[in-house]
């Protein structure tokens, strides 16, 4: 059962660990990049990378979100416990880099 389909090619879904949202890439933009939405879905999401990204993968307690950028390195989201929508707009400016992949 499809629950991120759009035209734009969405990959990679994850649940996170209590089912309130869907983390996956989709070409939405031009590029792959991460987006997040709630589960059920709603029609709200939300760009969760800013310069490319895909596989994102949730950390097992559900506070925070690691993805591949563009430029091949690790990144990662915090997430906070029972966050609302407009809580995950104001995350993606504390992203960070956990490590470049080699």
């Amino acid at each position: 059962m499809p629950v991120a389909q759009t035209a734009h090619g969405e990959r990679e879904g994850r649940f996170s660990p209590d089912v309130r949202w869907i983390a996956y890439d989709s070409t939405e933009t031009g590029r792959r990049e991460v987006w997040i939405q709630p589960f059920p879905p709603t029609g709200a999401r939300w760009q969760i990378s800013r310069a490319g990204g895909v596989s994102p993968q949730w950390r097992s307690d559900g506070n925070e979100l690691f993805y591949v950028a563009g430029n091949g390195r690790m990144m990662a989201v915090p997430i906070e416990a029972g966050s609302g929508f407009w809580s995950l707009l104001r995350l993606r400016s504390r992203t960070r880099l956990l490590s470049p992949l080699r």
